[in-house]
């Protein structure tokens, strides 16, 4: 089974599209038996959530199949609308940090691996084609840019995370 989660007008063929009607992602536990899905997708979701976020990602570890993967999508703390009235967090790039092996600060939680790009808005900033892959070189490359005054002058407007749950 695929879950997308806040769908919202947006579903995704061959996914169990479910908005907060359907699945309340702020009341757990979900309501999906243990290791019974396969992938978990949620764009722009997250950062609308007043929960515990850790406790929700053990949530989905507890759905998500061996080798299962989440898919997750948030505004990058840089962009101007992550500060929308709505918003209840912010997100950067060690965000998830305590869910993979590879965690720069962190690295205790190692039952995934992550994947991280920083995406950015290219149709009025065309420059964008240039630091984008630049940011992207390397997570070094990415949290030098995160953490001077970079991110302000290039701000990113998106996060797009792949967790892959490694097999028990």
């Amino acid at each position: 089974m695929r879950v997308n989660f806040g769908c919202g007008n947006a579903p995704l063929p061959g996914y169990k599209n479910m908005d907060k009607e359907q699945c309340d992602l702020e009341k757990l536990p979900l309501p999906f038996k243990s290791k019974s899905v396969e992938k978990i997708y949620c764009s722009h979701v997250l950062e609308h959530l007043d929960v515990n976020l850790l406790n929700l990602m053990q949530e989905f570890e507890r759905i998500l199949k061996d080798e299962g993967v989440i898919y997750i999508r948030v505004p990058h703390f840089s962009w101007h609308n992550a500060y929308d009235e709505l918003h209840r967090r912010f997100f950067n790039y060690n965000s998830f940090g305590t869910l993979h092996d590879n965690s720069i600060e962190r690295g205790y939680y190692s039952r995934f691996t992550r994947s991280v790009k920083i995406k950015f808005f290219k149709k009025y900033f065309f420059w964008n084609y240039l630091v984008e892959p630049l940011v992207n070189i390397h997570s070094m490359t990415a949290l030098l840019w995160e953490s001077t005054f970079l991110c302000r002058l290039f701000p990113a407007n998106e996060l797009h995370f792949v967790l892959r749950k490694k097999a028990a």
